[in-house]
């Protein structure tokens, strides 16, 4: 199998790339020209520089399917409104548009966990029929692509994957987020500041997360009559200071977890755990 990958210098994208090469995948992987795989890539891709919706419909028509990780402003990244909607949606959805007149006809999408939103109060864990109430620019941009996505899929007959990703963690991940400035703090021998942990969450490594993108791919029973949607997430709900503890702990730190030493964000969610 031949893949089209957006975003394959990113988080999650590069884990991905590396699974796709060890599953013997072909990997035409697009690039902006000045980006850096977060992670070693195991095995170099065939590398197409450009930026979402831009013309790459040569390298399209070889591919079987495509995989879209690439997005902006994860969060705890800025991001104004129109940045979001021009590249989450406008252009995702030209490059998706394109991939389908190049014919290709298998596409997975990565979406977020941050697309619940406020409906995340309401369940114990969340199933992928839970209504979309996202906050904030980067969420707000994702739950209108995924209605595109949706309408895309029913008027193309594409098979068409949308996987919600939780908390995911690991090698590669932007410094602002928890797992990496925890681990800088812990080698470092300093104190770490974070808030009382009591958020709870479903931390997944994003090994495994990659690993069910792959999956997804080899899944034979995704019709072309409706968007497959499914979390990725461990299923098994953690607080943030009990993840905090374990990992501070497993890099014997000699620092401190401040907790409590900063607020909650003034739209922190305080548990957010799908249901797999």
């Amino acid at each position: 199998m031949k893949i089209f990958v957006t975003g394959a210098t990113g988080f999650l994208g590069t884990h991905f790339v590396n699974q796709a090469h060890s599953n013997d995948y072909e990997v035409v992987a697009l690039r902006r020209s000045n980006s850096i795989p977060r992670i070693k890539i195991t095995k170099e891709p065939i590398w197409v520089e450009g930026n979402l919706g831009d013309k790459f419909q040569s390298y399209m028509r070889d591919c079987d399917a495509l995989v879209h990780f690439a997005s902006y402003g994860v969060t705890p990244q800025p991001v104004t409104l129109e940045e979001a909607f021009y590249w989450n949606v406008t252009q995702s959805m030209k490059t998706l548009e394109m991939a389908i007149e190049s014919g290709i006809d298998r596409i997975i999408i990565a979406g977020s966990a941050l697309e619940y939103g406020l409906s995340s109060i309401n369940h114990e864990f969340i199933p992928v029929t839970a209504n979309l109430e996202p906050v904030g620019p980067y969420a707000i941009s994702k739950v209108c692509l995924y209605f595109l996505v949706n309408q895309l899929c029913l008027e193309n007959h594409v098979k068409m994957s949308y996987l919600r990703v939780f908390s995911a963690f690991g090698e590669g991940q932007y410094m602002g987020n928890l797992w990496p400035s925890l681990k800088a703090s812990a080698l470092k021998g300093e104190d770490f500041n974070m808030t009382l942990g009591e958020q709870v969450r479903d931390f997944i490594c994003v090994d495994k997360a990659a690993r069910i993108f792959i999956d997804e791919l080899k899944c034979g029973n995704v019709n072309d009559k409706e968007v497959q949607i499914k979390n990725v997430g461990t299923g098994v709900s953690q607080t943030v200071l009990e993840f905090s503890k374990y990992w501070w702990d497993y890099w014997n730190a000699s620092g401190n977890l401040m907790v409590g030493s900063i607020p909650y964000r003034s739209n922190e969610i305080m548990r957010m755990v799908p249901k797999i």
